[in-house]
């Protein structure tokens, strides 16, 4: 074996078979989620939170337009960090079976590369609680518990995403965990107001 163990071998079609997660049903993503293969895995499934998480911001957004000027950048931010994220998924799943395709003695440098999706992840968790915040004061007070809902679902990547980080290396996770940290405040200033 080149350095890799049999049970850390990529089974064909557990990255998504070199087609991209957003083209392929969600189910497919779910079942390769809770597959045995060791793609797509935390680093995948934190993406595609936080990418759902910024979509609800988006569209929450888009029915606040009546009430909230700012509804329409609100909109196209999240859209945008949730096209991002969404990206992500594969590239995560792609990045982690790389790592572990090399011999063990190399795994440490490849998975160095690994922390670019988490760091992301961490990024765009702030982003998007900060925009749901926007919308719980501002917004459709029909849809302030979605925004919320989509800060909390941010947070909780974010918060991920520091655990990863840590896992694979040091690099980022100060920036990450401060970036995690303001989408939990985020997070908890709309539960607050929601009560």
């Amino acid at each position: 074996m080149t350095g890799t163990e049999a049970s850390d071998r990529v089974p064909d079609g557990a990255d998504g078979s070199g087609r991209d997660y957003r083209e392929r049903p969600l189910a497919d993503l779910l079942a390769d989620i809770a597959g045995s293969g060791p793609v797509p895995a935390a680093g995948s499934t934190i993406a595609a939170t936080a990418a759902m998480a910024a979509g609800l911001v988006a569209k929450t957004a888009a029915r606040s337009a009546a009430r909230f000027d700012e509804s329409e950048r609100v909109r196209a931010d999240a859209a945008a960090v949730a096209e991002e994220l969404a990206s992500l998924i594969t590239e995560d799943a792609r990045l982690y079976a790389a790592a572990l395709a090399v011999p063990k003695s190399e795994r440490a440098a490849a998975f160095g590369k690994t922390t670019v999706v988490p760091l992301a992840v961490a990024t765009a968790g702030e982003t998007t609680a900060r925009l749901a915040w926007l919308l719980v004061r501002q917004g459709n007070p029909n849809l302030r518990f979605d925004a919320a809902a989509a800060a909390a679902l941010a947070a909780a990547a974010a918060q991920v995403a520091v655990t990863l980080l840590e896992a694979n290396s040091s690099g980022g996770v100060a920036e990450a965990s401060k970036a995690a940290e303001k989408a939990a405040e985020f997070a908890r200033e709309c539960a607050k107001s929601n009560r």
